[in-house]
């Protein structure tokens, strides 16, 4: 089973920044990813912070198999 990523690993800035594009099958994740792509193309200066929710919604979630679906695709 993939672990969840560190919270400083680069990949929580990539997904929410668009550089990195992955189909989420974790809805409240995908619900919050759409959000934190139109605040960080519209201010960029709010990518780590929408970086850190991420990472801590799949923290919280991360034994659901959902998560662990798309933590498999993070790595």
């Amino acid at each position: 089973m993939p672990g969840l990523p560190a919270k400083a690993d680069p990949v929580w800035l990539k997904i929410v920044t668009g550089k990195e594009t992955l189909e989420l099958a974790l809805l409240p994740a995908k619900l919050y990813l759409g959000r934190a792509l139109r605040e960080v193309r519209s201010n960029p200066a709010t990518a780590r912070e929408h970086a850190e929710s991420l990472y801590g919604l799949y923290e919280k979630l991360q034994n659901s198999p959902a998560a662990r679906k798309d933590l498999a695709r993070f790595a």
